[in-house]
C-alpha cells in the first residue's frame, strides 16, 4: 500500500529514535531530504521558486508539521530565521543541515547556521 501521508508519534518517542540514529546517517538523511523536498513542495504549491515562496514553505512546515516554532526577520537584504524546539541537539543538527541544503538548492544561498540544543539560527544575505 502506497501512502504519502504522515504518522503521529509522541515527541518523546521521536526524540528517542533520533538519539538512536548515528550522526553520519542523520546527516545523510537531512542532506537528501533538504536537497529535493523543499523544491518539490514549493513548485507544487506555489508554482515558482523565490525567497518569498521558500519562506512561506518554511513557515508552513513549521506550523503544520510541527518541525519547530519559526521566526523570520529581515533587515534589508539580510535575513535571520530562528527555529525553536524542545527535541534536542540531534534535531537541531538535522534542521540545520536540512535548511542549508534547502536554501542552497532552491535559492543558491549558503547560510550561516548556529545550532544549540533546542534552536537553530540561520543567517543569510540576498
Amino acid at each position: 500500500m502506497k501512502d504519502g501521508g504522515a504518522i503521529s508519534i509522541r515527541k518523546e518517542a521521536f526524540k528517542s529514535i533520533l538519539e538512536a540514529i548515528e550522526s553520519d546517517k542523520l546527516v545523510d538523511v537531512a542532506k537528501d531530504i533538504g536537497s529535493h523536498v523543499p523544491k518539490e513542495f514549493i513548485v507544487f504549491w506555489f508554482k515558482r521558486i523565490n525567497l518569498e515562496t521558500y519562506l512561506e514553505y518554511l513557515s508552513l512546515v513549521c506550523h503544520y508539521a510541527k518541525f519547530a516554532e519559526c521566526e523570520i526577520e529581515n533587515d534589508g537584504n539580510d535575513y535571520t530565521i530562528i527555529l525553536s524546539h524542545d527535541i534536542g541537539q540531534k534535531w537541531s543538527d538535522f534542521l540545520g543541515i536540512w535548511l542549508t541544503e534547502g536554501l542552497k538548492v532552491t535559492l543558491g544561498v549558503l547560510p550561516k547556521i548556529d545550532t544549540t540544543r533546542n534552536s537553530i539560527i540561520v543567517r543569510f544575505h540576498m
